[in-house]
Order: structure tokens, then C-alpha cells, then sequence
């Protein structure tokens, strides 16, 4: 195991390096930050996760994320007091804190959290997957700055874009992170008892908020009762929205996409109120022909996705025809986004 030192000595050459090099790569360079780079799904696991349900980069859309990779030794969390100081002075600030443990199981990384008081949301990543799928994001896999070090740091604008953060100085980070996010409502209104529901709203985990509202709009001071009120507004609206886009969709003919909206709705808002239509609708898009080849253009990403990955040329390009014509038959779709995503991962991993 290198040492710390070594290994920001390292990497002090390796943005040196780094410097040289983009006077090659400028145009490049150039169309990667019109494009911006995606950070890696998050695991769906409910095991790898601490202080937190799984998250999605959805919940996450319009705030800052501040991801620390770190292992659970005082060497690998050396730079953790920091990060931790700057999450508190940002408490109240639209940027979430996410730690990464790196080589570390879920039982390692509990005890060790326990010990310095850790209560953001923690990812246990004991292979080290997700680390490097983070490096892959961040289009180091020859260096290695995260998967390779002790420690690191990385956000996600509010605009899902993933970019290096600066680990010797996380302050700065959670500075440039905060560029265009903001929360939904502000919590500088919300009473301390409220709080947890408005947090559950503001990660859009509509089911985890559903009993904190009912609480709150029975319980407490009337000024916590109308906190709790207001929130529920916000969840309201959002359905509002959602059924909102859902009917405009099938009456584009845009059955598959309503289909989708509308199960998204069903599953995501149940026990608030939503309009009864909803389910039998749902039920008589099942039956168009655009839902059921939706159904089966879902089922052929995942053979497609095995077919990009086959040694066999005639095989991978048979597989790109496929997602190619999922892109053409669904567009502005899911299944259009996630075929269009294989076909470029794939392109791109080729050309290296």
C-alpha cells in the first residue's frame, strides 16, 4: 500500500501530466464540457447503503452532491474532519454530503462511522465497483485517481454533470457545487420536528414522507402543522405535474410514455390522492400495440446490452442495428435514452 504522501505526489504529477497533454486534446476537451460527463448509477442495493434508503441521480436532480471516497483507517479518512467541517457550514445549503467507502464491508464501515459520528449517507463499496465507475466517469481509468489513492473527492452539479473536486480543499468544492442548485422549499422555514419530512420530500421519497405528513398536519404547534401542510403541497403539485404529462402523452399517441408516467405515479404516490382514472388508463394502455412492443424493446436491451459485449463483430453489430431501431421506434423514451446510452458506451469503449 502506498503511502499518503506518495500518492498525492503522484498525483500531482499526474495533473501535470494531465496539462500537457490537453494541448492535444483541446477540441476534445471542449466537446466534453458542452456535453458533460454522467456519474455512475448509484446501487440499488439496500445493504451497500447507511443513514439512508438507496438513492437515484433523480432524487438527487437540482442540488449539489459532494461524493468523499475514503476507507475506514485514520490514513484513509485523514482528510474526513474537513470534509465534514465543510458539510456542516453548508447544512442548510442545497449541496448533499455522500461518503464512499472504498474496501470496506457494510459491518467495517458502520463501526467506523459510529466512532467519528459520520450521519450523512454512506455507499459501502467493498470491491471497489462503483469507484471505478466513478473513475470511468470521470475518464481516468488509465490513472486511476480514485481507485488507486486512499482517498478523493468528486461532485454532481445540479445539472448531473460529474466533475473532480478539489480534495486537498474540500471547502472549495462545496463552493462550486453550489452554482445553480437550490432546494425545493427552503428548510430556514421548516421546524425542527418537520424537518425529517421535509427532508423525505426534498429526495422525492414520497413513500417515506407520506406518514411523516399525516403526523405532522395532526401534531405539534400550528406553526409545525402548516410546515407540514406546505409540504404536502409540494408532493401534490408534483403529481399534478406528473398526471399532468402522463395524459398529454397519450393523447400525442404517445402510449408508451404515458404507460411509463403513469406507473411511475401509481407506484411512487400511493396512499396520497390521485385520480382514479389513473389505474384503469394504465390498464388500457397495456392493451395498445405501441405498450406491448414497448414491453418487448425493454426485454431486447438487456440481450442487446450482452450482444455490445460478445468478442463476435457480427454479433455486437447486430446488437447496435437493435438498439438503433429501439432509438428510432421510441423516441424521446426511456427506452430510447437507455438504447442510445449502450450504443454510445459501447462506441466510445471501442475507440480506446
Amino acid at each position: 500500500m502506498p503511502t499518503l504522501h506518495l500518492i498525492r505526489v503522484r498525483r500531482l504529477l499526474m495533473l501535470c501530466l494531465s496539462c500537457v497533454l490537453s494541448l492535444f486534446i483541446i477540441e476534445r476537451a471542449f466537446a466534453e464540457d458542452a456535453e458533460g460527463k454522467s456519474p455512475p448509477v448509484w446501487p440499488t442495493d439496500p445493504s451497500v447503503w447507511l443513514n439512508t434508503s438507496p438513492l437515484t441521480w433523480e432524487q438527487l436532480s437540482g442540488k449539489g452532491v459532494v461524493l468523499y471516497y475514503f476507507s475506514c483507517d485514520p490514513e484513509g479518512a485523514a482528510d474526513l474532519p474537513k470534509v465534514i467541517e465543510a458539510a456542516r457550514t453548508h447544512a442548510v445549503d442545497p449541496v448533499i454530503l455522500i461518503g464512499v467507502t472504498m474496501g470496506n464491508t457494510r459491518q467495517e464501515t458502520e463501526a467506523y462511522l459510529k466512532t467519528i459520528g459520520f450521519q450523512w449517507p454512506v455507499l459501502c463499496d467493498p470491491v471497489y465497483s462503483f469507484t471505478h465507475l466513478t473513475d470511468k466517469a470521470l475518464e481516468s481509468e488509465e490513472s486511476n485517481l480514485l481507485s488507486e489513492c486512499l482517498t478523493g473527492v468528486c461532485y454532481v452539479t445540479a445539472t448531473g454533470v460529474i466533475d473532480e473536486g478539489d480534495w486537498e480543499d474540500p471547502k472549495s468544492t462545496f463552493k462550486d457545487v453550489l452554482e445553480g442548485a437550490a432546494w425545493i422549499t427552503d428548510p430556514k422555514d421548516i421546524p425542527a420536528p418537520v424537518l425529517p419530512a421535509w427532508r423525505a420530500v426534498e429526495l422525492k421519497k414520497y413513500a417515506e414522507a407520506l406518514p411523516l405528513l399525516k403526523k405532522g398536519v395532526n401534531a405539534g404547534s400550528n406553526e409545525q402543522k402548516e410546515a407540514a401542510r406546505q409540504l404536502q403541497q409540494v408532493v401534490l403539485k408534483e403529481i399534478e405535474r406528473l398526471v399532468g404529462e402522463a395524459r398529454a402523452a397519450d393523447e400525442q399517441d404517445r402510449k408508451w410514455n404515458a404507460y411509463r408516467k403513469i406507473g411511475r405515479i401509481l407506484d411512487e404516490f400511493r396512499g396520497y390522492d390521485i385520480p382514479k382514472d389513473l389505474e384503469p388508463l394504465q390498464k388500457k394502455l397495456a392493451k395498445t400495440s405501441q405498450v406491448k412492443q414497448g414491453l418487448t424493446a425493454e426485454k431486447q436491451l438487456g440481450i442487446a446490452a450482452q450482444g455490445l459485449k460478445s468478442p463476435n463483430a457480427v454479433l455486437r453489430k447486430k446488437a447496435e442495428v437493435q438498439l438503433e431501431k429501439i432509438v428510432a421506434d421510441f423516441p424521446e423514451s426511456d427506452l430510447a435514452k437507455n438504447a442510445r446510452k449502450l450504443i454510445d458506451d459501447s462506441q466510445q469503449k471501442s475507440k480506446k
